[in-house]
């Protein structure tokens, strides 16, 4: 039906020779002096049969911390996990919508609806900086750990979710919680 992935604006500087970025390309192996120094728009590219549509992301991240091969964030890179995430999240989302549509209506659509419809998911897919995603995540490890550990622990971790709550809705009205997830978690495993 479609292939979603990812593709950098522009990652090589300007002039540099389409043959040598074409084998990069191919190869995975970047040359960082060809690398464009500034970062760069991730764009979203649907092909659909022998239609391609090209929608930023609205993500942003430098040249040298991307993966060409597997088209996502290097590990190296700090913000990696949350941006990889993120954009396998819009991966997902316009893949579903296409499929919906396809299903559900039984119409063929234009390009320019198609074109549409993705522009569409990708703006309501935005991160919510109000999002209480940690808190749901951390009420799941609770429930996963409920029967591994002792009553004690549980009430600290009960703790923990009411001074989370309390933070998010006193302090952090535009506090995005995703970039917490792994650190919470990685202590909590890891005590």
């Amino acid at each position: 039906m479609a292939t979603v992935n990812f593709y950098l604006n522009r990652a090589f500087k300007k002039g540099t020779d389409p043959e040598t970025i074409k084998q990069m390309r191919k190869t995975g192996e970047l040359k960082p002096s060809l690398l464009n120094p500034q970062d760069t728009t991730i764009n979203l590219v649907v092909k659909i049969k022998d239609k391609q549509i090209k929608i930023s992301s609205n993500e942003r991240v430098l040249p040298k911390h991307w993966d060409l091969k597997n088209k996502k964030a290097k590990q190296s890179y700090p913000g990696s996990f949350e941006l990889n995430l993120v954009l396998d999240r819009l991966k997902t989302n316009v893949i579903t919508a296409l499929r919906h549509h396809a299903t559900v209506s039984m119409s063929k659509m234009t390009l320019e609806e198609v074109k549409e419809l993705i522009r569409n998911v990708v703006e309501e897919k935005q991160p919510d900086v109000r999002s209480n995603e940690l808190v749901k995540v951390y009420e799941e490890f609770l429930d996963e750990k409920r029967s591994e550990v002792k009553s004690l622990t549980m009430r600290k971790y009960h703790t923990l979710l009411v001074r989370l709550r309390e933070f998010q809705t006193s302090e952090a009205k535009n506090f995005a919680f995703i970039t917490l997830i792994r650190i919470l978690i990685w202590i909590l495993r890891n005590t």
